[in-house]
C-alpha cells in the first residue's frame, strides 16, 4: 500500500481526534455504533431493512461464503450503513467502522450498477480508497497509544481483541505496523 505522505499521520491523529470529541482517552475502545451515532450515520443489519422477502435475507446472511460485508447508503442527506449480522461481533465492528472511516476519509460514494437484467447489484472498485478506508479502519479501532498499552499489558491477545471489539488478527497487525512491538523490546533491553 502506498499511501500519500502524512497519511498515516493523519490517520492517528484522527482517531484521537474523535476520542476527545467523545471525551474518551487516548487508549479506550471505540466502539462502532458509538463513532456512528457521533457522525449522525444510521447503522442497521440486513434484518433491519423493511419488507426484505425471507429468502433474500437468507441469501444476504448465509455463512457460506463472503457473500458481503457492509454498504453504505445515502439517501437525500441521510447516510445509512447496512451490515451483515451474520459475520462475527469483531468482523461487525470492522465492517462498520470501515464503511464509516470512508465517510471520515470524505470518499464519493461510489454508484450502484445493476446488471443481468436488473438482478445482479455491482458497485465499481476503487482500490486506492479502500486500502484507505482500511487502514484507518484499524487506526481508529486501535489507535497507537491502545496498542502501546496493549503490548505492555500481560493480559491476553484474545482477551485484548475482545475488549476492542478486533480480531486477534486486526490486534496482532496493529500492534506489528504501529512499531510498538519493536518499541517496548528495546525499551526493555536498554532497562
Amino acid at each position: 500500500m502506498a499511501f500519500r505522505r502524512g497519511f498515516k499521520s493523519w490517520c492517528e491523529q484522527t482517531a484521537l481526534t474523535v476520542r476527545r470529541e467523545l471525551g474518551l482517552s487516548e487508549s479506550a475502545v471505540l466502539p462502532a455504533r458509538t463513532l456512528a451515532d457521533h457522525l449522525g450515520v444510521t447503522v442497521w443489519s440486513i434484518q433491519d431493512i423493511p419488507g426484505l422477502p425471507d429468502d433474500t435475507l437468507r441469501m444476504l446472511t448465509s455463512t457460506l461464503g463472503d457473500e458481503w460485508s457492509a454498504v453504505s447508503l445515502i439517501d437525500a442527506n441521510e447516510h445509512f450503513i447496512v451490515h451483515n449480522s451474520a459475520h462475527s461481533r469483531a468482523r461487525q465492528t470492522s465492517n462498520i467502522t470501515h464503511e464509516l472511516a470512508h465517510n471520515l476519509l470524505e470518499h464519493d460514494a461510489s454508484p450502484v450498477l445493476l446488471v443481468d437484467d436488473q438482478e445482479k447489484i455491482l458497485r465499481p472498485h476503487d482500490k486506492q480508497q479502500e486500502d484507505e478506508a482500511a487502514w484507518l479502519t484499524g487506526t481508529l479501532l486501535v489507535p497507537r497509544p491502545a496498542a502501546l498499552e496493549i503490548n505492555r499489558t500481560k493480559t491476553s491477545k484474545a482477551i485484548m481483541a475482545e475488549r476492542y471489539g478486533v480480531s486477534i488478527r486486526l490486534l496482532e497487525y496493529r500492534l506489528n505496523v504501529t512499531g510498538v512491538k519493536y518499541q517496548t523490546r528495546q525499551t526493555n533491553r536498554t532497562r
